[in-house]
């Protein structure tokens, strides 16, 4: 069952109503259970990032690529903030991806969706089901 462009418009805006996204509190995006989630573009070579956050491995089409270090399903430049927070150890120097994704876009509410909040399941009050039911239909 396919559902509208307006209706998905209307269900994310009543998703994006009901959910704060405080990235420092979330941290989401910095979780995966792929070694090879963040890939770094041409742009991010003159980025001071740490030698030992990053390693290179070939892609799918046999190319040598340089990734950002993912252990124990996060990212190793994820910091402790103190006070149930996490901060970015590199934030001013962070991958042109990560300065790409948005607070609240389709790709945070994947995120989320996928990794939970802090890497585990979602601590917050879920979204309505038939929010969801809708959503998966729209998106799956």
């Amino acid at each position: 069952m396919r559902i509208s462009h307006n209706r998905a418009v209307e269900l994310y805006q009543d998703f994006m109503s009901i959910v704060s996204f405080d990235c420092v509190s979330c941290g989401a995006c910095c979780f995966s259970r792929n070694p090879r989630y963040l890939v770094l573009f041409p742009e991010d070579a003159s980025r001071n990032l740490p030698q030992e956050s990053l390693f290179e491995a070939e892609d799918k089409y046999g190319e040598m690529q340089t990734y950002m270090r993912f252990e124990g399903g996060r990212c190793t430049q994820l910091c402790d903030g103190g006070q149930g927070r996490r901060v970015c150890g590199v934030y001013e120097a962070r991958p042109e991806a990560c300065r790409a994704f948005r607070a609240g876009s389709f790709e945070c509410v994947k995120a989320r969706r996928a990794n939970g909040i802090l890497g585990e399941r979602a601590v917050h009050d879920p979204l309505p089901l038939r929010v969801v039911r809708e959503l998966d239909d729209e998106f799956a």
